[in-house]
């Protein structure tokens, strides 16, 4: 071999070990974990549009491995219940031990434990087609919203007595309440709240689930609201909310009939009222995220924990006013909210949050996905009387689920 081909063989092999140590470095630059993301960041930077909660580590339910069939991690005490395998419209804890709720397809009501044993059918009675249902605190009564057929009113209202659970499957007994454009079932007592159009003006009616004693206690030429009623001295009114209205958020005293405004002039405006009535946890659509941020009515100040969702998809403790438990997107994809939200052309996958007010802290206690491989949109939260059990629906597919707090 000569001379100039030897040049040429120790240039090349010069070359390509240049090129190998350089690659070399330049991976384990990315992997340092720097801000940044590393050497990759700049080439698939992370969209302005998905904006990421703080990430879900640790807590009940959240980290490890996903488990086996039944959604359990090895060797840990099963939490996380399904109650039911179809889709329901409505459920309710009456005790530590009883959950009640309405499948959604035949309107026939079943109770369950919140750990998913002992299940009954309590009616004979079938309502095809139910779409919501509000029962009282105890679990007793119920206002039943179904389809009716064609050519009749779109939407039926049906309060109803439940009987006691007997061995054996009882009928339905109550009365049909007139077309309402709203209904807000009472948390702390039997009352119940609806709107019901009257020529030009949409009144606001407080009774009972008897509709006995109806009482008028609010009257406006605007129908378009959704309504709460979180204490036994306050009905909420909220303006339908929309991207592209502002939103207006106001309270009824139901002794004084007295109406206020609590919040107003938000894009999208979505909001919760504690129990106490001293807070308000509310949303506003903002360059189509969302942000959320609670209210003190008290000083009229906000403020931000950094955890945004939906105010439907949480619930107030009633034993400590200033927790509330959410259900909180891992990712919220850029849109017009909460509108494609309540029309289905989104969906999310949650974690659900303990936030308190009194000390900041904010704490993941659930992450579905761990427990059973796949995403959960969580809504219609509510809890046990001595809120020991979580109870929640999966948007996805109508399912009622039970999470075990203590």
């Amino acid at each position: 071999m000569n001379i100039m081909n030897r040049r040429k063989i120790i240039i090349v092999a010069i070359i390509v070990f240049l090129l190998g140590t350089g690659g070399y470095l330049l991976l384990r630059r990315g992997d340092t974990g720097t801000k940044g993301g590393g050497i990759f960041s700049s080439i698939f930077p992370t969209s302005p549009d998905v904006p990421v909660n703080p990430p879900a580590t640790g807590g009940a339910g959240g980290g490890g491995d996903s488990g086996g069939e039944d959604g359990q991690t090895a060797g840990s005490p099963k939490r996380l219940f399904q109650l039911t395998q179809t889709a329901i419209s409505g459920s309710v804890a009456v005790s530590t031990s009883t959950v009640r709720y309405i499948e959604r397809q035949t309107g026939r009501v079943y109770e369950i434990s919140p750990e998913g044993e002992g299940m009954k059918r309590i009616t004979s009675t079938t309502i095809l087609k139910t779409t919501d249902s509000f029962f009282s605190p105890k679990g007793d009564e119920v206002l039943i919203r179904y389809e009716q057929a064609e050519g009749e009113a779109k939407l039926q209202n049906f309060l109803a007595h439940i009987p006691s659970a007997t061995s054996t499957p009882l009928e339905l007994t109550g009365a049909f309440i007139a077309k309402s454009a709203g209904f807000a079932a009472g948390r702390a007592d039997d009352s119940l709240f609806y709107l019901e159009k009257s020529g030009n003006y949409t009144n606001g009616i407080l009774t009972n689930f008897k509709n006995e004693k109806r009482k008028l206690i609010f009257f406006s030429p605007f129908g378009e609201f959704n309504t709460d009623f979180p204490n036994k001295d306050t009905v909420i009114l909220l303006t339908k909310p929309s991207y592209s209205a502002p939103g207006f958020l106001y309270s009824i005293n139901t002794k004084s009939q007295k109406l206020d405004k609590i919040l107003g002039g938000i894009a999208g405006l979505t909001g919760l009222l504690s129990g106490d009535g001293k807070w308000v946890y509310y949303s506003e659509s903002v360059n189509r995220l969302i942000k959320t941020k609670f209210f003190d009515i008290l000083s009229k100040q906000s403020q931000d924990l950094g955890v945004n969702t939906l105010p439907e998809k949480c619930v107030w403790s009633r034993i400590k006013n200033d927790v509330i438990y959410c259900a909180v997107p891992s990712l919220i994809p850029g849109a017009n909210y909460p509108d494609d939200w309540y029309q289905g052309l989104v969906s999310f996958d949650d974690n659900i949050w303990q936030i308190s007010l009194g000390t900041g802290e904010t704490s993941v206690i659930l992450s579905p996905d761990f427990y059973l491989g796949e995403g959960t949109d969580a809504v219609n939260l509510s809890l046990s009387p001595e809120e020991s059990y979580l109870l929640y629906t999966n948007k996805k597919d109508g399912t009622l689920w039970s999470y075990k707090l203590k």
